[in-house]
């Protein structure tokens, strides 16, 4: 795993400008979409606030793109990019599939009721599309264009990429009667999230990893299909495992983990493992990169 932390001469300068542009155009998009959604729909603020903010932040990167849009999203430069996420899916189900059987075996995890198996069939087809979604939204935004625009460095992102999983506003927040205020009440909340962070450091750390891991694959695979599969398969296998299996490790959470599985030493292992494996399996079978930005 010597790519999480070598320099490979790919960097280059900070595009500052362009994030600057698509930081500013996020958060004014809160400002303005949140309420409208409210008033149009009758959305929830704590819901479509993060929504705006996660779709706004992909289209913004998107629009001031300089090298061709697929290019800096990592689409490009790799043969047979279905296949690839295909692979990246399955090996992410399967290893988190079995490190929850190992989990259940010592004791750590028990099973509950999931309402029969015709019901947890339903909720594994429902789930697929969005565990391809979220790759799109995520791994495209931090680990395609961000990745670009902060230099092809590897730390920036995943840093960014753990941070935004605490700007998540808590379900008791309360929002003022007068909806145009909304944006800007939920963007005060995101930054009240940020204070968890304190108290979550080992799950931000194992974010931070997990980040590194993925992004570390896009540079090694050359696009951000093997990602983008890898990232969807633990959702949907933490999803799905949540459905049948709840935490019960006690004291011994440092080591195990809870239900989000990086909280944990093991699942920081799983994470290294699983990058390690598919790192060496696509590892130079890329194109030569041409997601250069320009400066």
């Amino acid at each position: 795993m010597s790519w999480l932390f070598a320099r490979t001469g790919e960097e280059c300068a900070v595009d500052w400008r362009r994030l600057a542009l698509v930081v500013a155009t996020s958060l004014a998009a809160v400002c303005l979409f949140t309420p409208l959604l409210g008033m149009a729909v009758g959305a929830s603020p704590r819901k479509s606030s993060h929504l705006v903010l996660v779709i706004t932040f992909l289209l913004a990167q998107a629009a001031t793109a300089r090298g061709g849009v697929a290019r800096e999203a990592g689409f490009t430069g790799t043969p047979r990019p279905a296949r690839r996420w295909w692979t990246g899916f399955v090996v992410g189900v399967t290893s988190l599939l079995t490190f929850g059987l190992v989990l259940l075996a010592l004791g750590e995890r028990e099973t509950q009721d999931f309402g029969g198996w015709e019901q947890l069939a339903w909720a594994a087809l429902r789930y697929l599309p969005l565990a391809f979604v979220i790759g799109c939204l995520e791994d495209v935004s931090f680990f395609g264009f961000l990745h670009l625009v902060l230099g092809r460095r590897l730390w920036p992102p995943a840093l960014v990429f753990g941070v935004t999983h605490f700007l998540h506003i808590d379900k008791q927040a309360a929002f003022g009667e007068e909806p145009w205020l909304h944006g800007f009440q939920a963007l005060g909340y995101m930054v009240d999230g940020l204070e968890r962070i304190g108290d979550a450091g080992v799950e931000f750390a194992g974010l931070i990893l997990l980040g590194l891991v993925l992004c570390g694959l896009r540079r090694v695979t050359g696009s951000v299909w093997v990602a983008m599969g890898l990232h969807g398969g633990w959702y949907w296998q933490r999803t799905i495992g949540r459905k049948w299996s709840e935490d019960s490790s006690g004291d011994l959470e440092w080591l195990f983990g809870t239900d989000r599985f990086i909280d944990g030493l093991l699942g920081w292992a799983l994470v290294l493992a699983t990058g390690l494996v598919l790192s060496n399996r696509f590892r130079g079978s890329s194109e030569p990169s041409q997601d250069q930005p320009e400066h």
